[in-house]
């Protein structure tokens, strides 16, 4: 049975990618959104998927999926990675699927946090530096509190990992954000 499965899923990708690579107008190898589009819209594609467990009901959504899984930037899927995509897509999730989503999900909650209390700690201490600057500089009659609200002190910024420039406060080497 596990052979048979096996050599089916074969023999399903082969078709697969013979039909991706007749749509792929550029003979680019990739898959643009406006070329999934097209071939999702087919009715005998649709079916041809559906016959096969394969079901594609949002082509934009399914082509964000594959460009963020493929971490590629222009825009467009390699064939072979749609292919993979929509043998994945076969059938219902399993358990460990399912386990294996939940897990990703908690750990991309864990590093968003991370990165939240990263960045408020930042902030508050951006903002007591430059509560206490404009303060010294209000009392000494330096400046009002309105002229000196939007500068900072360069030693004080830097060693938050930021430096004053023209347009505005760019982050130095000294800032890491960890994934």
């Amino acid at each position: 049975m596990a052979l048979e499965q096996h050599m089916q899923d074969s023999r399903d990708a082969d078709e697969l990618r013979k039909i991706f690579t007749a749509l792929d107008d550029n003979s680019s190898g990739t898959i643009s959104l406006d070329e999934l589009q097209h071939l999702i819209a087919h009715p005998k594609f649709r079916t041809y998927l559906r016959v096969r467990g394969i079901r594609i009901e949002d082509a934009e959504l399914f082509h964000s999926m594959l460009i963020s899984v493929a971490g590629d930037i222009n825009e467009e899927v390699d064939i072979s990675v749609v292919v993979a995509a929509c043998l994945r897509m076969k059938g219902f999730a399993s358990s460990m699927d399912l386990h294996a989503l939940s897990f990703e999900a908690r750990l991309m909650h864990r590093r968003h946090r991370e990165l939240l209390v990263e960045c408020t700690s930042r902030l508050q201490r951006i903002e007591a530096i430059m509560a206490s600057e404009v303060a010294g500089h209000v009392a000494a009659g330096d400046q009002t509190r309105s002229d000196f609200a939007g500068k900072a002190d360069a030693d004080r910024c830097s060693d938050l990992g930021v430096t004053e420039g023209s347009n505005g406060y760019t982050p130095t080497s000294k800032v890491r954000i960890a994934m």
